[in-house]
């Protein structure tokens, strides 16, 4: 498994997620979102700097 993340996913993630945050309240609900939809896990997305 990579220990970095793709600039292209990094990308996309930070996309989707300026895409479900006005959804969800806390800022950490659409890490799930994003995450299935990038194939990665919640915490990978998170910790990217995502959020």
């Amino acid at each position: 498994m990579p220990k970095k993340i793709d600039a292209a996913v990094k990308e996309r993630a930070l996309l989707m997620i300026a895409d479900q945050r006005q959804e969800y309240a806390p800022p950490t609900d659409p890490t799930h979102v994003v995450a299935a939809g990038v194939g990665a896990r919640k915490e990978t997305v998170r910790q990217c700097g995502c959020l």
